[in-house]
């Protein structure tokens, strides 16, 4: 790991879009960040459980559960994480 990633830290990413979760990984570990995904919001909650993640990024719609279900969760277990919601909208 170069020094750069170890001072960038770690990132959860969580959708159910796999293409998306490659592409915020590539973009993300481009600029020295070391990511981890997850596919549904309870697979995020299992590695969460694991590992320390300095930032999570969660889509707001899974078909698991709502996105903001999942942020009061992380925020009820682990309220010093910092996490960004977000959604897209296919055209």
């Amino acid at each position: 790991m170069t020094k750069q990633a170890a001072a960038k830290g770690r990132v959860l990413a969580i959708d159910d879009d796999r293409r998306l979760l490659e592409n915020f990984s590539l973009c993300l570990e481009a600029d020295g960040h070391r990511v981890a995904t997850a596919a549904s919001g309870h697979e995020a909650l299992v590695r969460m459980a694991e590992e320390h993640f300095d930032v999570i990024l969660t889509d707001v719609r899974m078909p698991d559960g709502d996105g903001c279900d999942l942020y009061d969760e992380i925020c009820r277990r682990w309220p010093a994480s910092a996490i960004c919601c977000c959604s897209w909208k296919r055209r």
